[in-house]
C-alpha cells in the first residue's frame, strides 16, 4: 500500500472466482474490516468455504476519508 496513511485500517475480503472470462468474483464475506495495515491477518475457513476458488482482496478503509481517493494496485490472491 504505497503512499497510504500509516494510522489507517484496510478492509479484507474474500472472494468466489465465478467467471473466468471476462475475470468476475463474488462477495463470500468480510474477513475484517479496518483491520491495521500491518500486513497480516489470521482467517480460518469455515467448511462451507473449503474446496471454493476463493481469493483474498484488500480494499481501502471505509472509515476514513481519503482526499486524494484510494487506490491499492494489488491484484486479488488466490487461497491456496
Amino acid at each position: 500500500t504505497v503512499n497510504y496513511p500509516a494510522n489507517v485500517g484496510v478492509n479484507i475480503n474474500l472472494l468466489k472466482k465465478v467467471n473466468t472470462s471476462p475475470v468476475t468474483y463474488e462477495f463470500v464475506r468480510h474477513i475484517a474490516k479496518d483491520t491495521p495495515n500491518d500486513g497480516q491477518e489470521v482467517w480460518t475457513p469455515t467448511s462451507a468455504e473449503k474446496n471454493l476458488d476463493l481469493y483474498i482482496e484488500v480494499t481501502c478503509s471505509t472509515t476514513h476519508t481519503f482526499t486524494k481517493g484510494c487506490q491499492i494496485s494489488r491484484d486479488t490472491i488466490k487461497v491456496q
